[in-house]
């Protein structure tokens, strides 16, 4: 009888194989941002989606249609762990905007004005506001954050939230 002699593979070395998992693990990148759906209690808001990513807070509140003529508000509170809050609101006043009408919009952290920019949009054809609140403006703001969501001064006001703790991607 004979035999065939096949060589024996030889192992691949340790480091090779850590070095392809880590090149592996690279491509993957960072951890994307934590986000969140909360269903609204009512009134003119019917959801709000919050994501928590690394470069800004975004949040998006669906609701009833809003028209520039109409007083109505929409803000979004942001609050971390050890207290720290920042409330990013705005609205529109009937009238034109040399007699103060028109679209206003604010961030404070506590009671104190933060000028800083950021944008909120409406977009009527989805019916939801679309806050955007660059993590510069939001300096004293933990990683882990809680956000809820409020529509006032309206005869329909509403509110979501809060989300669970959501983590910055």
């Amino acid at each position: 009888m004979s035999q065939i002699q096949r060589p024996i593979s030889a192992a691949k070395p340790l480091g090779a194989v850590l070095a392809a998992l880590a090149f592996l693990i690279g491509l993957a990148g960072p951890a994307g941002a934590e986000s969140q759906i909360v269903a609204g209690s009512g009134g003119d808001l019917t959801e709000l989606f919050v994501s928590n990513g690394s470069n800004a807070v975004v949040a998006r509140i669906e609701g009833s249609d809003i028209e520039c003529g109409v007083s109505r508000w929409v803000q979004i509170v942001m609050r971390d762990g050890d207290g720290t809050k920042y409330t990013a609101m705005g609205g529109c006043y009937p009238g034109d905007p040399a007699s103060g009408g028109g679209w206003h919009k604010s961030l404070e952290r506590g009671n104190t004005l933060v000028k800083c920019a950021f944008s909120l949009k409406y977009n009527t054809t989805g019916g939801f506001w679309r806050f955007e609140v660059p993590r510069t403006c939001l300096n004293k703001l933990a990683n882990r954050i809680k956000v809820t969501a409020e529509v006032v001064a309206t005869a329909s006001p509403g509110a979501a939230g809060p989300t669970k703790w959501l983590a910055r991607g």
